[in-house]
Parts: C-alpha cells; sequence; structure tokens
C-alpha cells in the first residue's frame, strides 16, 4: 500500500516538474526574447503611456505628468532595465507649467510595482534646461524650463524633498540617485544685468539620510578657451548648507559668471587659473560661510585700484586662502606672484571686516566700513625702476612719491615686510597702523635734494617698524664722497604728513664736499667765499636734511645742514696771495648759517680759524671770519711786515673779517703787544717785552680793496694814538691819514696827511714834538733820502730839542723834493722869549738864514752850549749836494753876549796873564762884543774856520772840526788880551808905535782842543814876545782888519821931519 501510494506520488510530482519545466522554458523563451529585443533597442510603450502619467499622479507627486513617449531598454551603460519617458511635463494642479525634460530615463522600487505603486529609486534627466535668475534682491529661483517656456519656480519644496531624508509617504520619497546629462543651464543675473547659458553639464545626485551629495562637470566657454570644471558637492538638508569643492583648469577668471561671492575678487586676473574652490553656502541667506582657495596662475595681468597703473604683469603663481565669514576674515595662506624679469611678490596673513557684502559689491557700489589686514609680505629683485608700477598711491604717499621721484638705477634685492593696515575700500586708502620689516638693496642712485649731486651705487639695508621707514647705506658715493653709513628715515608713515629726515656720513676730498653744498640751491662755498677748485684736503661729513613729503616742495620748507670735519685743508691764494695749508676745521653748516672752527697754517704760519656765514642775514654781516695767529720774526718777515729796528718778539693777532652788503668789507685787527719790544726812535718812544701794549685797525674793503682804515687804534705805556686812513679807488695806495690823536714820547700832536701834488702835505696840530731825532737823522748821511715830496705845515706848541731844549709857539711851512728840503718858514720863540726864525730857498738857490734874539738860548737849545748869555745871532749859509749827501756852508755873525762859568774856557785862561779875565768868568761873566767865523756841515762833522769871538777882555780865534755824533772835536787858535786888540783897533794911541813894526812885542798864546766836547784835552802854549805884526796877522783875517801897510798908507800922514819910522 505504501508503494502504491509512493507510486501515486511520483507519477504526481513528475507532471508537475514536466509543467513546471514547460513554464520555465516558455519563460526562459519569453525572457531570452525580451533581453534579445531590449539588446536590439528600446521597446516603444506608447501604449501604456496613459496607465503610467496615472500610476506618477497617484504616486504622490502633486503635479499633473504629461508624458509624450514610452520606452523601455537596457541601458548599457549600467546594464540595468530602464523606463524612458519622453518629453515630459509637470504642472500644478491648475495647468501651470512646473518643469519640462526632454527625456528621463527611471528605475522603479520593486516592491512598490507590486503594489501597485510607481515610486523611483532612480531618475536620469537628458538634456534638461535649467534657468536660474537671481533678482537684485540677491534671491534665487529655479525653473526646469527654456527661458520661453512660462514654467513656475520650483520652490523649496520640491528642493527639500529632493534633499531631504527620504519618506516614502512623501512624493519622491523611494529616489535614491538622480542623475542629469547634457544639461543646458541658462543663468539670468539681474543684479549685474549679465546672462550666461552653459552647455553639456553632467550632473549625479545622491540622496542620503541628512541630505544630498554628488558631482558635477561641464566644460564651459569663459573668456577664449573652454576650460573643464569639475566639482563635488554635498547639501545638509536641515541646514539648508551647500558644500562645495570645485577645481578648474585653465579658467580665464574674469569672464567667470559672479554667482559666488567669493568668486567675485577673481575678476582682477587677467589671466588663466586651475585650483580649486571649497566653500560652504547657507542657501536661506544666499552667502557662504566659508571657503578656501587654492590657485595656480598662469600668464597675464593682475588688475587692481590699488596699483598705481590699475595692472601689473604676472608671469606666474600661487594664491591659496580661506574665508570665514562669521569671522568676515580672509587668512592669505601665500601668494606667491612671479612678476617677470626676476621680480617676485610673496604675501601672507589675514585680512578683517572682509564682510559678504563687501565681497559680492561691485567697485563702485561697497558698503562703507574699514578693512584691518595684518600681512606679512616679500618683495624681491626690484629694479627700481618698476616701483612706480607696484607701490601703491595709498600706502606712504608722500615716502612713495619721494621715492619715485629721487630714487633711481638699482635693486631693491629683498623688501620683506609685517604690516598692519587700516583700508577704507571705499576712498581706496589705506593707513599704516604698524608695521615692521626689512630691505635689502644695491646699486641705487639717490637724489637728496634736487639740484645736488646724486648718490650712487649705494648699497645697504632698511629697516621700518610702526610709522617709520630707515634706510641704512653701508657703501655708495656723492662725487668722490664716500657714504660711511648713516641713515635716510621716512617716518609718520600713513599721516597728513610723512617726512623724510637723511642722516648720511661722507667722506673725501674736501674739493668735492664744496663743490656738493656749492650746487643750486644752496651755494654755500660762494656764501662763505671759497673756490672749490682752490681748495684741498679731506673732509669727514655729516649731510642733514629734513622734509615733508609733499607734493609741492619750497626749499624754505627743508630743514637741511651738515657737519664736517676737515684735515689737510688747503687753500690757493686765501689771503694776500698767500697759500693755506695743514688745515684741521670742523665745519657747521645749517639753514641759518655756516661756522668754521680750527687751525691751519698760513705760508707756513700756525693761525687759529673762526668763521660764520649767515644764510640769510637781516641787516648784518653776511659772513664774519675770525684769524687768530702770532706774528713772530720769522712770520712778519713772510708776510713783508719785517719792522726791523722797530719791532722785536711776537704779536698775537685777532683778525675778524665781516663781508656787508653788496661789495663792501671791514676787518679789525685786535693785536695784543705784551710779548712784543717796540721802538719809535722818531718819537724817542720806547716799549720793552712783556708789557702790556694793544693795537687795532678797523679796515674798510670794496671790491676786496681796501677803502680806509677807518680806525687805527694803539696803546701802550707812553703811548696811545688813533688815526684814519683813506685809500684809493684802486686799493693800491693811501690817499689821506687822519692823526685824531698821537701821543709817543715827548710828541703830542694831530693832523692830517694827504697826498698832494704826486706827494704828501701834512698839516700837523701839536702840543708838543720831539724833534731831536729829526734833527740828528738830518744831519747825518746815513739811510737812503725818500724821493717822495713832502710840504708840511706844522703849529707846535713846543719842540723839543733835547732835555730843557725847546722851541715855544713854532709855525712851520717847510718842503721836501727830491729828498732835499727845498723850502722851510720856521718862526718860533725860546723858552726866554726871544723870537728865532729860519728862511731856506727863499732865493732861486737853496740860501737860508737863521736869526736868533737870544744867541746864549739859541746855542743852549741846539746843545753847543749852556754857558752863554745874552746876544744875537744870524747865520747865513747854503745847502748844497745831493740827498743824503748834503753840505752846509754859512758864515755866523753874533754880538753882545757873555760867557760865564765855562770850565774849558777857564783852562785855555789859565795861564797868569789871564787871572783877571778868569775871575770875569767864573763871576758876572766874561762879555764879547762880537762872534764871527764860517763852518761847513757835512754830515755830523761840522768845520770850522776862521772863528773869531773878541770883548772887552779877550779875543780868541778857532780852527778845527767837532763831530756831533761820535762826541769828538779837534780845536785850535790863538787868545790874546783885549788890550793888545785894541792896540790893534787903535783905540790906544800911546802904542800905536807898535802898529809901525816897533821892536817891543805884545804877550799872547796858542791852546788846543782834542778828544770829547764835553771834557777835551787842553793844551796852551804862551808866546810872551810875539810881535805886533805877528798878532796882526793872527786877528786882521777874522776881524776885516786892515794889512798893516795898507792901513799906514790911509792913515798916516805924510811924513814929517823927525818921525821914526818903524821898520815893519
Amino acid at each position: 500500500m505504501h508503494q502504491r501510494a509512493a507510486r501515486r506520488v511520483g507519477r504526481g510530482a513528475h507532471h508537475v516538474a514536466r509543467w513546471c519545466g514547460s513554464v520555465a522554458a516558455v519563460l526562459i523563451l519569453v525572457v531570452g526574447f525580451a533581453i534579445w529585443r531590449l539588446m536590439q533597442g528600446p521597446i516603444a510603450l506608447d501604449w501604456l503611456t496613459p496607465y503610467l502619467e496615472a500610476a506618477l499622479e497617484r504616486s504622490g507627486v502633486n503635479f499633473k505628468v504629461a508624458i509624450g513617449h514610452v520606452r523601455l531598454g537596457l541601458d548599457r551603460a549600467t546594464h540595468h532595465l530602464d523606463l524612458w519617458a519622453e518629453d515630459v511635463r509637470l504642472s500644478l494642479p491648475g495647468g501651470e507649467l512646473v518643469a519640462r525634460f526632454p527625456e528621463i530615463t527611471t528605475r522603479f522600487e520593486a516592491r512598490e510595482l507590486l503594489q501597485g505603486q510607481l515610486m523611483p529609486v532612480q531618475l536620469t534627466i537628458e538634456h534638461p534646461v535649467v534657468h536660474l535668475v537671481r533678482d537684485t534682491s540677491g534671491s534665487l529661483t529655479a525653473r526646469l524650463a527654456s527661458p520661453d517656456d512660462p514654467a513656475a519656480d520650483l520652490g523649496p519644496q520640491i528642493l527639500e524633498q529632493l534633499a531631504g531624508a527620504r519618506h516614502s509617504d512623501e512624493p519622491l520619497g523611494a529616489l535614491q540617485r538622480l542623475g542629469v546629462r547634457g544639461a543646458t543651464f541658462i543663468i539670468d543675473d539681474q543684479e549685474s544685468g549679465k546672462s550666461w547659458r552653459v552647455d553639456r553639464v553632467d550632473m549625479a545626485v545622491q540622496r542620503s539620510g541628512k541630505g544630498i551629495r554628488g558631482d558635477f562637470s561641464l566644460t564651459v566657454p569663459i573668456g577664449t578657451s573652454m576650460p573643464e570644471l569639475h566639482a563635488q558637492y554635498r547639501y545638509f538638508a536641515d541646514r539648508h548648507v551647500l558644500d562645495l569643492d570645485m577645481s578648474i583648469d585653465g579658467v580665464e577668471p574674469n569672464a567667470i559668471p559672479p554667482l559666488i561671492p567669493e568668486l567675485e575678487q577673481l575678476q582682477h586676473l587677467q589671466l588663466p587659473i586651475s585650483g580649486t574652490l571649497r566653500t560652504r553656502i547657507e542657501l536661506d541667506q544666499a552667502r557662504a560661510q566659508g571657503s578656501r582657495l587654492d590657485l595656480t596662475l598662469g600668464k597675464g595681468r593682475l588688475h587692481s585700484e590699488w596699483l598705481p597703473q590699475g595692472v601689473v604683469d604676472i608671469e606666474k603663481g600661487e594664491l591659496h586662502a580661506v574665508y570665514a565669514p562669521e569671522s568676515a576674515q580672509i587668512e592669505l595662506k601665500s601668494l606667491a606672484l612671479d612678476l617677470g624679469g626676476g621680480t617676485e611678490l610673496l604675501v601672507d596673513g589675514s585680512v578683517g571686516g572682509v564682510t559678504p557684502e563687501l565681497i559680492a559689491a561691485v567697485h563702485d557700489a561697497r558698503p562703507a566700513g574699514h578693512v584691518t589686514g595684518k600681512l606679512n609680505a616679500a618683495l624681491k629683485n626690484v629694479p627700481t625702476g618698476r616701483l612706480d608700477a607696484l607701490w601703491p598711491y595709498a600706502f606712504s604717499p608722500g615716502g612713495r612719491r619721494w621715492t619715485i621721484e629721487n630714487v633711481h638705477d638699482g635693486i631693491i634685492d629683498e623688501a620683506a615686510a609685517r604690516l598692519a593696515l587700516d583700508i577704507d575700500p571705499v576712498a581706496h586708502t589705506a593707513s599704516l597702523l604698524d608695521s615692521q620689516g626689512r630691505l635689502r638693496y644695491h646699486g641705487l642712485t639717490v637724489t637728496y635734494l634736487e639740484g645736488l649731486p646724486p648718490a650712487r651705487k649705494v648699497d645697504g639695508v632698511a629697516n621700518f617698524a610702526g610709522r617709520s621707514l630707515v634706510f641704512v647705506p653701508s657703501a655708495g658715493s656723492v662725487k668722490g664722497l664716500k657714504l660711511t653709513g648713516g641713515s635716510l628715515e621716512i617716518d609718520e608713515i600713513g599721516a597728513s604728513v610723512e617726512w623724510l629726515t637723511i642722516d648720511v656720513p661722507i667722506g673725501g676730498p674736501v674739493q668735492d664736499a664744496l663743490e656738493v653744498i656749492d650746487s643750486k640751491p644752496l651755494y654755500y662755498a660762494r656764501a662763505a667765499g671759497l673756490d672749490p677748485a682752490q681748495v684741498g684736503g679731506h673732509a669727514d661729513t655729516m649731510l642733514h636734511f629734513k622734509l615733508p613729503l609733499l607734493a609741492s616742495l619750497k626749499l624754505d620748507q627743508i630743514e637741511y645742514g651738515a657737519k664736517a670735519t676737515l684735515t689737510g685743508v688747503s687753500i690757493a691764494k686765501v689771503a694776500m696771495d698767500r697759500n693755506l695749508s695743514g688745515g684741521a676745521i670742523a665745519l657747521d653748516l645749517g639753514r641759518a648759517g655756516a661756522h668754521a672752527q680750527g687751525t691751519a697754517r698760513l705760508d707756513g704760519m700756525p693761525i687759529k680759524l673762526d668763521a660764520t656765514v649767515p644764510f640769510q642775514p637781516k641787516g648784518g654781516p653776511r659772513a664774519i671770519y675770525r684769524v687768530g695767529l702770532t706774528l713772530d720774526a720769522e712770520a712778519r718777515k713772510r708776510l713783508g711786515l719785517d719792522f726791523e729796528g722797530r719791532v722785536n718778539g711776537a704779536i698775537a693777532v685777532d683778525v675778524a673779517y665781516s663781508r656787508l652788503e653788496g661789495s663792501r668789507a671791514q676787518a679789525v685787527a685786535n693785536l695784543d703787544l705784551r710779548a712784543a719790544g717796540l721802538a719809535i726812535d722818531e718819537a724817542g718812544w720806547r716799549k720793552a717785552p712783556d708789557t702790556p701794549g694793544a693795537a687795532k685797525l678797523v679796515i674798510d674793503l670794496d671790491r676786496d680793496r681796501i677803502s680806509q682804515l677807518s680806525d687805527v687804534e694803539v696803546k701802550a705805556a707812553g703811548l696811545d694814538g688813533r688815526l684814519g686812513v683813506l685809500v684809493s679807488d684802486d686799493g693800491k695806495q693811501i690817499e689821506r691819514i687822519d692823526i685824531r690823536r698821537m701821543i709817543a714820547g715827548d710828541n703830542d700832536f694831530s693832523g692830517t696827511v694827504m697826498r698832494h701834488a704826486g706827494g704828501w702835505h701834512a698839516d700837523i696840530h701839536a702840543a708838543r714834538i720831539d724833534a731831536r731825532r729829526f734833527l740828528k737823522e738830518a744831519a747825518s748821511d746815513t739811510g737812503p733820502p725818500s724821493p717822495v715830496p713832502l710840504a708840511v705845515t706844522a703849529r707846535i706848541d713846543r719842540l723839543i730839542l733835547g732835555p730843557h731844549h725847546e722851541i715855544d709857539q713854532v709855525s712851520a711851512e717847510m718842503l721836501r723834493r727830491g729828498g732835499i728840503w727845498q723850502t722851510a718858514r720856521l718862526d718860533g720863540r725860546l723858552s726866554t722869549g726871544h723870537k728865532v726864525e729860519l728862511r731856506l730857498g727863499e732865493g732861486a738857490d737853496r740860501h737860508f738864514t737863521f736869526r736868533s734874539e737870544d744867541l746864549g738860548g739859541t746855542l743852549q737849545l741846539l746843545g753847543v752850549a749852556d754857558n752863554v748869555r745874552g746876544g744875537r745871532l744870524t747865520i747865513d749859509g747854503q745847502m748844497s749836494g745831493p740827498a743824503g749827501k748834503q753840505t752846509v756852508q754859512g758864515h755866523i755873525d753874533g754880538e753882545d753876549y757873555s760867557i760865564v762859568r765855562a770850565p774849558v774856557m777857564a783852562r785855555v785862561l789859565a795861564l797868569p796873564s789871564f787871572t783877571g779875565v778868569v775871575s770875569m768868568l767864573s763871576g758876572a761873566g766874561l762879555p764879547f762884543s762880537a762872534l764871527r767865523g764860517d763852518f761847513t756841515l757835512s754830515g755830523s762833522r761840522v768845520a770850522i774856520k776862521n772863528l773869531l769871538a773878541f770883548g772887552e777882555a779877550i779875543g780868541i780865534t778857532a780852527n778845527g772840526w767837532v763831530d756831533t755824533e761820535r762826541d769828538r772835536l779837534q780845536l785850535q787858535g790863538t787868545v790874546a788880551p783885549a788890550y793888545a786888540l785894541n792896540s790893534l783897533l787903535g783905540n790906544i794911541p800911546v802904542l800905536g808905535e807898535l802898529f809901525g813894526g816897533g821892536s817891543q812885542g805884545l804877550f799872547a798864546a796858542n791852546y788846543r782842543l782834542s778828544g770829547s766836547s764835553d771834557d777835551p784835552d787842553v793844551s796852551v802854549n804862551p808866546l810872551s814876545a810875539l810881535a805886533p805884526g805877528i798878532l796882526r796877522q793872527l786877528f786882521a783875517p777874522l776881524v776885516g782888519f786892515p794889512s798893516p801897510q795898507s792901513e799906514q798908507q790911509a792913515v798916516r800922514p805924510p811924513p814929517q821931519a823927525g818921525d821914526a819910522v818903524s821898520p815893519n
């Protein structure tokens, strides 16, 4: 039984298996056929269109669905079985078009299909047209139709359904993946008024529990290129935030539509860029929450309103930046630009206050506000010629302007800076809050003041901190001067007025230093009266300038100066055609003027220098030079001031030379005479060394020529003088001397001496004049005579000829020509009140006459004798011979005088025969009635011939000579009693026969004087039996006696008888 049952079951199973196999075979055939058919291409299922539309509407999409065609086919790419719907249109229940798709490929969930629901799991939209519109408020609307189709906005609910979490009870709740292939995006930006169209856009959307993610790619014509753009994105539905990671290659940023705010600033780049942009966009606010930009820049140009020329060429570069909108800050990771020619710009740092509104705003519609930045920048290998294109106007405009105008040539090797900036994006200005950095440069040419020679080949560094930029040169030159350090400082950077301060030490030839400061507009050297070409030596100079960096700068706004140490200074023909050498001078120049002080040698003589030159004198001197030197014998000889016999020892001289208005100048010389010995022999005055003495000379000059010595003063013990000297127009000769006061020894006079008729005319008024030296020189043959004509008019209260030997109330007029006194007229009074007078040259020849009413006073005055009293004197004579070798011949005629207390005469009369005469000499005086004789004066020697003095007691003769200079004399003569002379005169008739030649003799004596005039040797030889005839022969020639024979013939009557004839 069991077996039968088993057989029945087996047969049943067999039939089932056969049936199933048959069904399976049929199914396999059907499936195989279907697969084969699908492999041949999609199968048109237009008949399913109504059913598909109704099913989709029942799925809860809340749209009316209209499908043109339906196809079923196999996707060769994915090998999935897909349903194609063509010409699909979605409409609102009211019929308003929402979207239109040329073609949709969809895949459904099998479970929902079995339940009779069409819930697409995957949609692929082919060749859709997406129309994006941004209105003027920044809001975005999306329409899935061409601009010609009046499609409605998709609305946020559709986007939220696509991007939100999947829910089976919501439309598209089962959709897992959405793809778009070959789409066309049309973008209308009403804010900018521009439109863009992008074709062949591929996009993939993958839904997740938090939102969507995916990628897209496109090739879009941007500018002249067709770059590829790739992007990955992720959307967080709960926060409405989109993360975008986009890569570009070869894009021209200025052609990119400015739909993303962060890309707005890329419009300034006119060059191809490649790289990535990572950003997070808050869709509710239509703004980015943060971005990162990593770009590689190709060759092109960068446009910016911050650049002076608005553009700069770029060879290549890199940009890495991060933007955080929540803090309104851009963190510039790095910006590296190759500017060509080896120039590079490297920047990193951060910029705050950069709001999304500021980023998105157009150039001329930026919101008010300030942007602060902290940047590290390095600019390398920049030729100074490119600074004009690279230095922004807003950064230190004054410093920029000065640098562009005054720095040329050379290279900025590197400029590295840490900057804190306050930027006004509306006004396009920047204030420097803080800065620190360093520059290196070489080979610069720097013009520090217009007109002055520039500094060349300047190397060095520059440091800046805060609001100050300091250049520190290490090498360079100005003409032949070498820079040895110093600084150029620009401070108050960012202020309304920036300042430049230059303090630069330079060293080199003094000539080059003077040429620098003598350039326009300074002209310092010529203001100081120096010709740089005539100056040698070495100068170490510190130049100083301070000026505001203004667009229009005037010289009086510049503070300038120089401090120099000059060594080895030499100046050719600095004064009196003398050279200055070996100078060590400190020079201080400033706006007010120049001051120099130091030491040097003038023609080998040590001197001290002190000069002050005001550059803007107001009524005072234009320059003051002080020279101090000591004139010893050697120095005086060098200067041609060797007053031999008048000056010995050293004289300290301090000369102050002042240049005045026009061509005028004045020199004031102060002389310290303490150490010097001085002598004015003409005045009998001497000063011993180491006794006080001083002199002052005020010299007025015009066109560097002496016009006058307006004041000459000299003071010492026994010397007090003040005079003025007027010089000719050519400054070569003295025209007039005004002697205001002159006290020298026993001289006290004033007056004028002026040039007249080729010589001089002196008009002298004197309280007293010491003429001893004058008389001595006039009597000697020593020294060459002066050939200059001299006329003298003098009024002298006291004319001193010796101790207690004076003439009072002297008036004189004298003329000297050819070294010889040609005429003279002199009147005066002796101390006794008697008149004396001298007349010379009143006739045609040089005859002279001297008359005195007091013979004794005159002899005492002349120092001949002081023991003669009374009498009158007349001297007639003739002057002859050349100047300096003159001879005076004259005749003396005196009368009515007496001699008292004459020791030498007493010794001559020491014989017993003259006892009574000697007693008269020692008593009331020995009277004389006449004095006659001849003399010849040559030099200091007076030759006496036939001199006779006779009176009531004696008669005396003299012949010989007297040398006043040597104080020697040699005289000889005869002395006889008065009765013998009277006998000769015939006054005693009783003795008359003696004259006839009687044999009786008369007593007389010969004498001889020799030696010193004060105490000569005296010898007397008595003549006891002197014949009357011999005595007569001795005296007759002196007194004009006739010879004995002629006298006898004239007075004797005819012979009478008995007369005795005396033999003669």
